[in-house]
């Protein structure tokens, strides 16, 4: 999609595309990468869940009556298990650096909260809140918008084979009561400095800050690379939509981001990952894992992803059955999307082993996914992917950021079982990754944290 979007603002005035004298092209590019990465899936929300999602309005409810100097959003899915604490691997030490008492974390479910009281941070709500707001502005939402240029949209998705998933004055009314919604929070709060793992998820409410004038920060928290929609433009968007700074892993990204037109060199600080630095000095192989992959020749890790989870399970399924001395162990993002009772997988897959990324692929001598940030990680613990290289996905994603000599790219079964079979003959690898994650996370966030809030 990034190439699609590059040829289209090569090709189409999308600045000009306006409502109200204000540019609409920054986030109505992320709906058509939304919709050609399969995002919009439709959800059957029955009555167990409406009542979970109930209860979820009033998780640390009292917390949202105090006064805070920062702000954080952040999702459920950055939270993994350190010392019986469910941890935010991507802003909770920001938010101890910071002071915890100084810090709201707004958290989105994703898909669901952790119990609260694992949580290592204090202030954490749930986004529903602002969900059950957001649903009642929804009513009110205003008569006509003024749409300048629209002639120029209509033919752009015209040639380009392409459709919104609604139409566009809705799609702005949207857009603009959640500026609304921020906006009262942020004037509400009066928060210093703002913080979000996924700032295109929320555009709307950076938008919202950078116009209160208050200091707006990202903290990486998947691949950007060469080929990321939202964070590589051939021309100069507007940068109220994008946040003043943005934290990263490594040269890597810093490269391709500055290279983009979205964010300048001045923008970008390059601090490494908290939790990869303690995954990496802290870990100790569990004897009950290797007990259990011992008599296999090579293990390879799987991570799944939401959007192609059955995608890649499929191939998974086809190399394992011809491959019984390979064991193949499934990382899902969360719950498996997948019904894997139906699928009749052979042996040498384990679907069970529910310990997380960074659990299971020390114990690996492989891994494999298709676009996920894993394989940015899997190096630093001298693990080699084979990367499964679906629709060109993978290609895209990785191109500048993999050595493509060391992690080989597959695109069906047989090539596949030649990567696995070539590196059964020659597992003797020494991988550097520093260029995708810089060590000395902690070190790196207490140097540049007074430069940024």
């Amino acid at each position: 999609m990034g190439n699609v979007l590059g040829n289209i603002e090569k090709k189409y005035n999308v600045k000009s595309i306006e409502s109200d004298g204000v540019q609409i092209w920054p986030w109505l590019r992320l709906e058509l990468m939304y919709i050609s990465l399969k995002e919009y899936k439709s959800k059957v929300i029955n009555r167990q869940i409406k009542i979970s999602m109930l209860f979820e309005l009033f998780i640390n409810f009292f917390c949202w009556f105090r006064k805070y100097d920062y702000i954080m959003f952040s999702s459920s899915n950055q939270r993994v298990e350190v010392d019986s604490n469910m941890y935010d691997k991507s802003l909770d030490y920001i938010v101890d650096v910071l002071g915890q008492d100084k810090c709201l974390t707004i958290e989105v479910p994703y898909p669901n909260h952790f119990n609260r009281k694992k949580y290592y941070t204090k202030n954490v709500v749930s986004f529903r809140v602002l969900d059950a707001f957001r649903l009642i502005f929804k009513k009110a939402l205003g008569s006509k918008v003024n749409i300048e240029n629209i002639n120029e949209l209509n033919l752009l998705l015209e040639e380009n084979n392409l459709s919104l998933k609604s139409n566009l004055s809705t799609l702005i009314k949207h857009f603009n009561n959640d500026v609304k919604i921020y906006t009262l929070l942020l004037k509400l709060y009066k928060p210093k400095s703002v913080f979000v793992n996924n700032a295109y998820g929320k555009m709307a409410f950076v938008f919202a800050a950078n116009k209160l004038g208050i200091k707006t920060v990202e903290v990486q928290h998947g691949v950007i690379g060469y080929q990321h929609p939202a964070y590589n433009s051939n021309i100069n968007l507007d940068a109220t939509f994008y946040p003043k700074f943005i934290l990263l892993n490594g040269k890597n990204d810093a490269n391709s981001i500055n290279k983009s037109k979205i964010y300048a060199d001045t923008q970008t600080y390059i601090v490494g990952s908290y939790f990869l630095d303690e995954a990496i000095s802290n870990f100790n192989k569990n004897s009950e894992i290797v007990k259990r992959l011992n008599d296999y020749e090579i293990r390879i890790g799987v991570t799944l992803q939401l959007d192609f989870e059955i995608e890649l399970i499929d191939l998974i399924i086809e190399v394992a059955r011809e491959t019984p001395k390979f064991v193949f162990i499934l990382i899902p993002r969360g719950d498996y999307v997948t019904d894997l009772a139906s699928l009749n997988l052979p042996c040498n897959i384990i679907t069970d082993m529910m310990d997380g990324f960074y659990n299971v692929i020390q114990h690996c001598d492989i891994h494999t996914t298709i676009y996920s940030t894993c394989a940015l990680e899997s190096p630093s613990f001298n693990i080699t992917n084979i990367i499964y290289n679906y629709k060109n996905l993978s290609v895209n994603y990785f191109i500048g950021l993999l050595d493509f000599d060391l992690h080989k790219f597959i695109n069906n079964k047989d090539e596949y079982i030649s990567a696995l079979q070539a590196f059964r003959n020659n597992k003797s690898l020494e991988l550097d990754n520093s260029r995708n994650y810089l060590p000395g996370y902690k070190n790196n966030i207490n140097t540049i944290i007074s430069n940024i809030i």
